[in-house]
């Protein structure tokens, strides 16, 4: 076996590292309002790396457009790796941006602009990594299973607590009806009762 051999091998690892922990910074066009694109954690979705800085620099269609960001998978270490947006009104190079919004953890994480650029980062601290990332779409319009799926998130815990307490007031207002049919229907049968004993009697001392 000769050194090209053994250091095939080695060459190929490192490479293949390498192209899982590279990030470019990327420019996305949406040409349409149905217009769409996928964006991920490097080599998603295996294992991502440590000390990571990706950007996606989202432009929507016109300046009445805004840009959607969804993804239902997130995979990241919690508070340590995250995604931020940042919103402008103009599409500029400088980094130097109020953060708008993050998502971190394993939460479902949607955003949508407030205008027609939109900047999305992907941080990522040191250390060891065992988790896999995110895979999200960017898109001119909100798609209407997002929507929806969105009015589930947010009105689900109320609609949940109310229909409770509703079965909760259905319940008592049964067992109290229960109570108060079961406390008056031994009493109404008991007087009933004497009115028939006094009427034999009578009738008795009468004959």
């Amino acid at each position: 076996m000769n050194l090209l051999q053994l250091l095939l091998p080695i060459y190929v690892f490192f490479q293949t590292v390498s192209s899982r922990c590279d990030c470019m910074h990327k420019i996305v066009l949406l040409h349409s309002p149905e217009d769409y694109r996928i964006i991920s954690s490097p080599d998603y979705p295996r294992t991502y790396c440590g000390n990571l800085d990706c950007l996606w620099r989202v432009v929507a269609p016109d300046n009445t457009s805004k840009v959607y960001f969804y993804a239902d998978n997130l995979d990241l270490r919690d508070d340590i790796d995250q995604i931020v947006f940042y919103d402008h009104k103009f599409l500029i190079e400088s980094d130097n941006v109020t953060e708008s919004y993050s998502c971190t953890g394993e939460r479902l994480c949607r955003y949508a602009s407030t205008a027609q650029y939109l900047t999305i980062r992907f941080k990522t601290g040191g250390g060891e990594i065992d988790n896999y990332g995110f895979q999200g779409t960017v898109s001119a319009r909100e798609k209407p299973s997002y929507a929806l799926m969105a009015a589930v998130h947010k009105y689900l815990l109320p609609l949940t607590v109310l229909a409770v307490m509703l079965l909760g007031v259905i319940v008592s207002i049964v067992c109290c009806r229960r109570t108060v049919e079961a406390d008056y229907q031994p009493h109404y049968k008991h007087e009933h009762h004497e009115e028939i004993v006094e009427d034999g009697s009578d009738k008795l001392l009468q004959s």
